[in-house]
């Protein structure tokens, strides 16, 4: 015990202990698993931000061609009659990955509407995080412009979009989207 005690004296022995930690939690997945646990527990309810809009254009207008997990490239104007959820996202961002699994609860509240999550990361990132990732969600890549109305400057951007194509709801920044008063609120706004 007194050799242990001799040896943790020795300051080289605690900068090697430190900045093993730090290795440990900014270059590997228990860093990014904890900093995403933190996120997550820190989440709070997304706020009203109801923006029904008659004189805003039809989504399914805009050519927003995306593509799926399964590498089939599409339009958006082909869901054009369903409500859609879509949610900006990046495999860096930290609050967009601290919500999925809150939103794989929401999206089971809501079997009529098409769930899009979509980042505009190149190929090999987007593949990457496909394979590691244990969330079941509808993953897309951007591969054009989004139109303006779902321009957004900060990631996690979520917007709710009527079967016409008018954007019903957006929030910008993460959020815990599986509570009671956020799929009521949800519930009326696509009846």
């Amino acid at each position: 015990m007194e050799e242990l005690k001799l040896w943790w004296k020795k300051g080289w022995v605690k900068n090697v202990l430190f900045l093993a930690i730090l290795v440990m939690l900014f270059f590997t997945n228990v860093g990014e698993w904890i900093r995403i646990q933190i996120t997550s527990v820190t989440l709070s309810f997304p706020e009203n931000e109801i923006i029904i809009s008659d004189t805003a254009q039809d989504i399914h207008q805009f050519p927003l061609q995306l593509k799926n997990a399964n590498g089939d490239e599409f339009l958006l104007r082909e869901n054009k009659g369903k409500p859609l959820f879509i949610n900006f996202w990046a495999t860096w961002c930290v609050p967009c990955l601290a919500e999925f699994s809150s939103l794989e609860q929401f999206k089971s509240n809501f079997p009529e509407v098409e769930f899009m999550f979509i980042t505009a990361e190149n190929q090999a990132v987007y593949d990457h995080y496909l394979s590691k990732t244990s969330h079941d969600l509808p993953f897309y890549r951007q591969l054009s412009r989004i139109p303006s109305e779902l321009s957004h400057g900060v990631i996690p951007a979520t917007f709710l979009i009527s079967a016409e194509g008018k954007i019903l709801y957006q929030h910008i920044g993460g959020a815990d989207w599986d509570n009671e008063a956020t799929i009521e609120e949800f519930r009326k706004l696509l009846n």
